[in-house]
């Protein structure tokens, strides 16, 4: 769990390295569902899937402002779209 305000937040989703990391995650994943569609081994498969799930956690991951102070929110899985911590 980190602490962070939503300004830096903010920063950090429109930071060029969070940017290109999130480009890069995204296409590892699309690697790794064609790796799937092409394979025949059913223990390869399931590893790229728990990749694929563990790669969308952290893309989801977001700032939960549902503690009043705001200067001390928890980042957590939320909606799709957004980037998590790293």
């Amino acid at each position: 769990m980190s602490n962070v305000n939503k300004e830096q937040w903010i920063e950090h989703q429109n930071h060029p390295v969070t940017r290109a990391l999130k480009q890069a995650i995204y296409e590892r994943i699309e690697e790794a569902k064609d790796q799937i569609v092409a394979s025949s081994d059913p223990d390869h498969d399931r590893f790229l899937k728990g990749m694929i799930w563990a790669f969308n956690e952290v893309l989801e991951a977001k700032l939960d402002l549902t503690d009043e102070s705001e200067d001390l929110n928890e980042i957590s899985p939320g909606d799709t779209g957004t980037q998590g911590n790293y």
